[in-house]
């Protein structure tokens, strides 16, 4: 998908408020000039990306 496509569905905020607290971790994201660099992270499934030339989602 390029950066140019557009993305319809949820927005991103929205999708993100929805996560339980027990989905987030708090990991390394590597050092960075003043230390370890440390980031909050989860994983969800979203919903599959429609191809413009096809009939069925093709990503997810």
């Amino acid at each position: 998908m390029s950066k140019s496509q557009p993305v319809h569905g949820p927005r991103i905020d929205h999708v993100l408020a929805q996560a339980p607290p027990g989905a987030w971790r708090h990991l390394s994201a590597g050092a960075g000039a003043q230390g370890e660099r440390f980031c909050d992270w989860a994983a969800a499934r979203l919903p599959a990306a429609w191809e413009f030339d096809g009939d069925e989602p093709t990503r997810r």
